[in-house]
């Protein structure tokens, strides 16, 4: 099961949700936003002031899990945009990582590999010869909020 998934998304007064077969529309007062939700694999219940999304089938494998979470987090994102409220984040601190990592070598080289060079950097980028065209601040470009 989906931890995430299976949580219940509050709906704010001010917004609302439409369900149309596999489209849900969800209206605020930022605008109006159209989502699909695959209808073959989950269903979509409304209540008073709660959304629920759920697989149909009682036995599912791991992709519909996770499948599962992520339209729950597509929804609650879409809602979050439209009321203007803020994106819940979350964040594991570096050191928590290390830890984690000195516990077992399999562990290490995975947060080795999260945390080493399999980022790239502009500054790295510029040693192995590319330049970037535009920087960020040109192309106005400084925030990463996705918007769904």
């Amino acid at each position: 099961m989906s931890k995430i998934g299976k949580k219940n998304i509050l709906i704010p007064k001010e917004s609302s949700i439409k369900i149309e077969g596999a489209n849900l529309t969800i209206s605020g007062p930022k605008g109006t936003k159209k989502l699909t939700v695959n209808d073959k694999i989950f269903s979509s219940k409304l209540n008073e002031s709660e959304f629920q999304i759920q697989p149909l089938a009682k036995k599912f494998d791991k992709k519909t899990s996770i499948l599962w979470g992520t339209y729950r987090s597509l929804i609650n994102n879409a809602i979050c945009n439209i009321v203007g409220r803020p994106i819940p984040r979350w964040s594991v601190p570096k050191f928590l990582l290390k830890i984690v990592a000195a516990l077992s070598q399999k562990n290490k080289r995975k947060i080795d590999t999260l945390l080493g060079d399999e980022y790239y950097c502009s500054k790295k980028l510029e040693l192995l010869g590319f330049k970037a065209r535009k920087t960020l601040s040109e192309m106005n470009e400084t925030s990463f909020w996705f918007i769904y």
